[in-house]
Parts: C-alpha cells; sequence; structure tokens
C-alpha cells in the first residue's frame, strides 16, 4: 500500500533548499551526509546567492528546476518557510520536510508562523514532515536527511518513529556506532503540523524490511 512516507523514502529526486557556501551552516550538513550516504537519485540545492555547492549546480528555487522533484527538504529562516512551501506547491513537489527550527516550540510569532504552514498544507494538500525535524533515514534506498553523519548505520529490520529531532539523531548515531542491529527506516516527526505516528506507524507496519517497531513520543 502506498503512503506518503512510502512516497518520501523512495523518492528520486530531491531539492535541499537553504544550502550555504559554509559546509557547517543551514542545509549544508543535510545536502552533504545525503551525499556520504550514498543517495543515487537527483539532488538539487536551492540557494538564490550561491552558483555551485559540493560539485553541483545551485538553482535559486525549486520552480527554476526543469523535470520533476518528489521530495524538498526546507533548512531556512523559519519566516521565509511558508513562502517556499508556497514555490513547493506551485512545482508539484507532494511532500516536505521541514527541517527548520523556531516554530510552535517556541510559543509566540513561532506558533502563528506553524499554524501558517498547518493553513498552506490543508488547502493545497502538499505533505509535510515537522517542522523541527530530521526527517527521515533509510539505508535500503540511502537516503538520510539528518544533520548527524549516519554513514555506518547498517540495514536492517528495525523501524524507528521519534517525536523529537535530538533524540532521533542522537539515536540513530548511538546505533550507528555502538548496537550491532541494523535499521529499515527511521522517522523523526518534529512539530508534527502534517504527518503524524499513524502516518509512520502505517508506512512501518506494511514495510517487509521492517520486523520490529519502536516509537518514543512525547505528550
Amino acid at each position: 500500500m502506498a503512503t506518503i512516507l512510502s512516497h518520501i523514502i523512495n523518492s528520486k529526486s530531491v531539492a535541499v533548499i537553504g544550502v550555504s557556501s559554509n559546509p557547517e551552516k543551514a542545509a549544508s550538513p543535510i545536502l552533504k551526509n545525503m551525499l556520504d550516504f550514498g543517495f543515487k537519485g537527483k539532488v538539487y540545492p536551492i540557494n538564490p546567492r550561491l552558483d555551485s555547492v559540493m560539485g553541483l549546480a545551485v538553482y535559486a528555487s525549486v520552480k527554476d528546476i526543469d523535470g520533476q522533484v518528489d521530495l524538498a527538504i526546507i533548512s531556512t529562516s523559519p519566516k521565509t518557510v511558508p513562502n517556499i512551501l508556497k514555490e513547493c506547491v506551485e512545482k508539484k513537489i507532494r511532500a516536505v520536510i521541514i527541517n527548520s527550527e523556531g516554530f510552535a516550540e517556541f510559543g509566540g510569532e513561532g506558533k502563528k508562523l506553524q499554524q501558517e504552514v498547518a493553513n498552506i498544507v490543508k488547502s493545497t494538500g502538499i505533505r509535510v514532515l515537522g517542522p523541527n525535524t530530521i526527517g527521515v533515514v533509510c539505508p535500503a534506498t540511502k537516503l538520510s536527511t539528518s544533520v548527524a553523519d549516519l554513514r555506518q548505520i547498517r540495514e536492517g529490520n528495525v523501524g524507528f518513529i521519534a517525536q523529537s529531532g535530538l533524540f532521533a539523531g542522537g539515536l540513530l548515531v548511538h546505533i550507528a556506532h555502538f548496537e550491532y542491529f541494523g535499521v529499515s527506516s527511521a522517522i523523526s516527526l518534529g512539530n508534527k503540523v502534517d504527518i503524524n505516528e499513524s502516518d509512520a506507524l502505517e508506512f512501518l507496519a506494511d514495510d517487509d524490511k521492517s520486523e520490529v517497531i519502536a516509537l518514543y513520543l512525547e505528550g
């Protein structure tokens, strides 16, 4: 059964929005880790002020990309996220991971921005994982949207769902270096503006590679 997380994890083309000339800033670690992890699909870095990064051509916007984009990852300042999400809608990108933090978990203006994101999701049908998330890691499809270097993590039969991006990242780093079992897919939910634990459970329950499912939820 096809689910939105199946679409994300099996993406063949990914736009990484917010890359920088500084390899340690914004979306650059995500881009580097995705390439180092061995992702074989098309990767499109996005920054209107750059021409190239890590040997790849950089695009000013997702709207400048020729062809289909399966997944977009947004790692920019929170106030820019709603407009970027609207551009993803225009590009007909089906799914977006919002890595950026500074939304409802900060209260005030962040809560308003998260509601704006939720309104875009509701009115357009685009699907969003996050915000405030490391996204997904799947050794089988060589897709990692994490800011952490997870090259040593092994493919296996344990699926993870974690609400906290910080916890998910720390857990996966620990598994990669100190445990003997492998991972089928790991999903960080973040603030759950759209995709939630029910979506994640539905995906992992139908996933032939997942024989064990572990969840870490808050609230």
